[in-house]
This record gives structure tokens, sequence and C-alpha cells, in this order.
């Protein structure tokens, strides 16, 4: 009689379990979060707004640069408080979102008008950032921005065209 009490009283407690599990809010692989949150990043530099950049990224975010260099989250938002790099205006092109179970990827590009040390840096970037889904929420974990200058293409003809 107390094995069938303990198997009851376990089934009890398992399906308990199992339906407070399945109606816990869990984040979903949300595009137009993620992309609302790389907005919400590009908005965050425009203003220097640490409180707002910060929790974006992961504490152990790293980043390749335009120029090859590695960045921190400490080196990123330190960077935003001094002034080494400033965003007047950043356009972000439309986004690709693609996830991996708890890891997502952010393909995009944006045209900014930027200054690093007071050098412009303004232009056109790709860019991919890596997000994971971290105690219920997304962060930034990596990225990775390129510069890509205007092409422009003359063609050369060995004779002329008429």
């Amino acid at each position: 009689m107390r094995r069938i009490f303990a198997v009851a009283m376990g089934l009890i407690f398992a399906s308990a379990f199992a339906v407070a599990y399945a109606q816990a809010p869990r984040p979903q692989n949300n595009k137009e979060a993620l992309m609302r949150m790389e907005y919400a990043w590009a908005e965050g530099q425009m203003a220097k707004d640490i409180r707002a950049v910060g929790p974006i990224l992961a504490d152990d975010y790293v980043a390749l640069g335009p120029s090859g260099e590695f960045e921190t989250k400490a080196q990123v938002l330190s960077d935003m408080r001094y002034g080494v790099v400033e965003y007047t205006d950043i356009y972000t092109n439309p986004m690709t979102v693609h996830f991996f179970g708890n890891t997502a990827v952010v393909v995009g590009s944006d045209e900014e008008t930027s200054s690093r040390m007071g050098l412009d840096t303004s232009g056109h970037y790709e860019w991919v950032d890596v997000f994971a889904l971290r105690n219920g929420r997304w962060q930034v974990v990596a990225s990775q921005e390129t510069f890509t200058p205007p092409v422009t293409f003359e063609p050369e003809f060995d004779e002329p065209i008429d």
C-alpha cells in the first residue's frame, strides 16, 4: 500500500511540474525581438546611452572591428562613455535572422555617420552579430563588422564604342 501511495504521489508531483513547465513563459525564437534589440543598440550608440547598450552585450562579449581590432564589452562601453567613438546617424538596412537552438545569428548592414578618435569613419558597414539565450534572455556574445567602401566601376575598352 505504501508503494502505491508513493507512486501516486510521484505522479502527482511530476504532472504538477509538467504543467508548471508548460505554462512558464519561455523566450521564443522571435526574429522581430532580436531586430528590435539591434535597433535599440544603434539608438543607444547614437545617444551614448550606456544603460541601454550594456544589457544587450553579454559580459563576455567580443567584437572584431573593421580594422581588425578586438574589443570587449568593457572597451565598447568605455569608448562610448569617453567619446572615443561617436555616432551621429545610423540607418540600419534590412536584416536576416537565423536560429540554431539557443543561438541566433543576425546578419545586416548599415549606413552610418560616425567617427573614432576624431577621424571620420562614416560609410557602409556589413556586420554579423551572434546572440545567445542565457537565463531567459538574448544577449550579443560576438560581433564582426566590415567597412565596405563604395565601388566605382569604369570599364576599359580597347576600342572606342560607336
